[in-house]
């Protein structure tokens, strides 16, 4: 039996072979269908809250209660900051919800730098999460304590289940951030963004 090529005419109409396997290409698409879905409802949402935050700000009895505001002494570093700063906080958090948004829509094209994008904020998203799972009293309050005394068992008891409870969703952030990470630039998800 001999083989030979089709003709030219039935290799212009042969289907195009699939650059990756079918469950790469649907994964690539489920991540990002859901960031871009997620980023666009956070980006709308800081978006009003930057409008919100700026006509309050100018308000003149905003800046006045403001000018006699006092924080604890003990509060959390990150509190602490979104206290001091909120303006410089909810318009960094809108380019950052805007720019995850561009980089689904890069990886829903199937671009290259929406790929390697997208693997280095979820990267940082790991890094970021690993920090806070080590060090929690960077966003939980501390206990109320005094010379070994507990001064209010009560916030005490409710700081330290929260304490808890963060550092499960940080343990657990950091596995999937840097799951999907690796997931993204393993070589059967490469092949989905061409050569």
């Amino acid at each position: 039996m001999q083989i030979t090529d089709l003709p030219d005419k039935e290799k212009k109409h042969s289907p195009p072979c699939r650059p990756g396997p079918a469950g790469a290409g649907r994964f690539v698409t489920g991540i990002s269908v859901f960031v871009i879905a997620a980023g666009g409802f956070l980006t709308f949402s800081f978006a009003r809250a930057n409008y919100t935050l700026a006509g309050m700000i100018s308000s003149p009895g905003f800046q006045l209660s403001m000018s006699n505001a006092t924080l604890p002494v003990d509060i959390a570093p990150a509190a602490r900051i979104l206290a001091g700063h909120p303006r410089e906080f909810f318009f960094f958090s809108l380019l950052f919800w805007l720019s995850i948004t561009i980089l689904g829509v890069g990886v829903l094209k199937r671009k290259k730098w929406g790929r390697s994008g997208l693997a280095a904020v979820l990267y940082l998203g790991a890094a970021v999460s690993l920090i806070l799972l080590l060090f929690p009293e960077i966003v939980v309050p501390r206990p109320l304590m005094r010379g070994g005394r507990d001064l209010s068992p009560q916030f005490n008891a409710v700081v330290k289940t929260l304490r808890i409870w963060f550092q499960l969703f940080c343990a657990l952030g950091t596995g999937t951030f840097f799951w999907l990470a690796r997931k993204l630039e393993s070589e059967t998800v490469r092949r989905e963004f061409g050569p």
